[in-house]
């Protein structure tokens, strides 16, 4: 069976190799979930998953995190201190995960087992030089520049492409959609996996009438499965 691209935890190596990896058991999911609907962090402090969490902190300075399946952007922290998936401890963490409807609705499907993740935080990792890649058996039929739906320049599609041929074989799945920044000194920063869905075509690609095949065609028309 093939690894769901959906989920971080099963994306397998080399992709999580850097990453802090925390299980939950469904105690802790259901917990969480709690938390959520009370807003209340201070329920998944008992818990051994809260320690675990301080020590990767601790050992690794200020983290991006997330579900395995999604981050908490729909939450705003006004703490000064950045983004709500930036973590520099593990009460800002959670207060961000309790904050986050998104992460509730994940959470209410018990039949799903999630972990939460975190890396340590990239400052090179810009949203105005990220791009969506949609691979298809191997093949990138089509890049959409994240912050304006566009195509990249000649030079960033061609260093693209030779990141995808270099890293295709390592994929966790045959089709998926490939988040990957491009630093102004021409570096390439893995962000993460998604599903090929109708929620993707968010970044244009059949509205701007991209050529691509008839099997991403038809992806692009399924509905999410979460």
């Amino acid at each position: 069976m093939e690894k769901d691209s959906a989920h971080a935890h099963k994306w397998g190596s080399p992709w999580i190799d850097q990453m802090g990896i925390f299980l939950l058991t469904k105690q802790e999911q259901q917990l969480l979930w709690q938390a959520c609907q009370d807003l209340n962090p201070e329920l998944i402090k008992p818990l051994q998953l809260w320690k675990d969490v301080e020590q990767y902190i601790q050992n690794n300075g200020t983290c991006f995190f997330k579900l395995s399946t999604a981050s908490s952007k729909d939450v705003t922290l006004d703490d000064g201190k950045g983004p709500s998936c930036k973590a520099d401890s593990v009460e800002r963490l959670f207060k961000a995960l309790t904050r986050s409807f998104r992460i509730m609705e994940y959470l209410e499907d018990d039949k799903i087992d999630y972990a939460i993740v975190l890396t340590k935080w990239n400052d090179k990792i810009d949203f105005k030089k990220e791009y969506r890649c949609f691979v298809v058996d191997g093949v990138c039929e089509a890049i959409s520049h994240m912050d304006d739906c566009q195509d990249p320049s000649p030079e960033i599609k061609t260093l693209i492409h030779q990141y995808i041929d270099q890293h295709k074989e390592m994929f966790p799945v045959s089709a998926v959609a490939l988040d990957l920044c491009v630093t102004n000194d021409s570096e390439i920063i893995f962000i993460e996996f998604n599903p090929i869905d109708e929620e993707l075509d968010s970044y244009g690609i059949i509205d701007r009438n991209v050529q691509i095949s008839e099997k991403m065609y038809a992806m692009l028309q399924q509905p999410s499965k979460f």
